[in-house]
């Protein structure tokens, strides 16, 4: 049996129709891309399990991820069904690394990607990643009749988890969205990530962030960034989306700069803490020790002023 005489148009609208995928452009747009992958490398060769393996380890020895792996496996178990082979309906996935332990980005180096250019439609798309966390295919299907007032918020449609969502935004965004495609549908007119990516990296180094940086990242930021500000788990998984807040939980505290403030709680490492660290740490012991009603906490430069009332 080979692949070389599927075309794909049978294989989208088995897709589509039968399995019932997604048709938001960057979901096709990435599966036509694994397909034509598979096509070219199997070329007249029998799509079978023992050529796959091949296909498999030629991919691992060429550094690709478990996770690109991974999605050229549940390629494969598709067609398998479209070709009535039960060759790979057993075939088992990479086990993968779920904890993101990767950089995040900051609020600050979010702004300043932000505000890094002219282009009204990237500043407003990197500042509604950086505060939903969404997802970047949900954000190119956003369409202006999604996007509205009396709260700001947006609406998220045909997501992954195959559910709407909605999410609130600032009023600032707001205006910047509707004044992105006036008169059209759709909000940014972009159908896959590519340019979104091409120009994220271009303004990261414009305004010197060294970190690796994708569209991605902005997700695990914003997750981890409401974890650290206090936001509960659950309020944090309904605004990204998140049926299972266990997900959620692979962002907790990722960055190494919480992590840095965390360690240096300990009494032997109170000579490296920062003032506004010292302040912190001195703020939770007083909340955990004294009623807050008895409380007058004051700052003023390097002096730190603690009243607490008789009871």
């Amino acid at each position: 049996m080979k692949i070389v005489n599927v075309s794909w148009e049978q294989l989208q609208s088995f897709l589509l129709n039968d399995r019932k995928h997604s048709d938001k452009p960057s979901a096709v747009y990435a599966v036509k891309s694994r397909f034509k992958t598979l096509k070219t490398w199997f070329g007249d060769k029998e799509f079978n399990r023992d050529n796959f393996n091949l296909f498999i380890q030629h991919m691992r020895e060429s550094g690709y991820s478990v996770s690109y792996r991974n999605n050229f496996i549940k390629l494969a178990k598709t067609l398998g069904i479209y070709l009535k082979t039960d060759d790979f309906r057993d075939y088992l996935y990479f086990r993968e690394n779920r904890t993101f332990t990767g950089e995040v980005l900051t609020a600050d180096e979010i702004q300043r990607i932000a505000e890094a250019g002219p282009d009204l439609k990237y500043n407003a798309l990197f500042l509604l990643m950086g505060t939903t966390g969404a997802r970047i295919g949900e954000i190119l299907s956003l369409v202006q009749e999604d996007v509205r007032g009396t709260p700001a918020f947006c609406i998220f449609r045909n997501t992954k988890n195959g559910s709407d969502r909605m999410v609130p935004i600032s009023e600032k965004l707001y205006k910047m969205l509707k004044d992105c495609s006036p008169g059209e549908s759709s909000v940014f007119g972009m159908k896959n990530s590519q340019w979104v990516n091409i120009e994220l990296k271009r303004r990261a180094k414009e305004v010197g962030i060294t970190k690796k940086v994708f569209c991605h990242q902005f997700r695990h930021s914003y997750i981890t960034t409401m974890r650290e500000q206090g936001v509960e788990i659950a309020d944090i998984a309904t605004i990204v989306g998140h049926q299972d807040p266990r997900n959620t939980m692979r962002y907790s505290h990722a960055s190494l700069s919480y992590f840095t403030q965390v360690v240096r709680q300990h009494p032997l490492l109170k000579d490296e803490r920062t003032w506004e660290e010292s302040i912190k740490l001195l703020r939770k012991r007083v909340a955990q020790l004294f009623d807050p009603s008895h409380v007058e906490m004051t700052e003023n430069g390097q002096e730190f002023v603690l009243k607490v009332r008789n009871y």
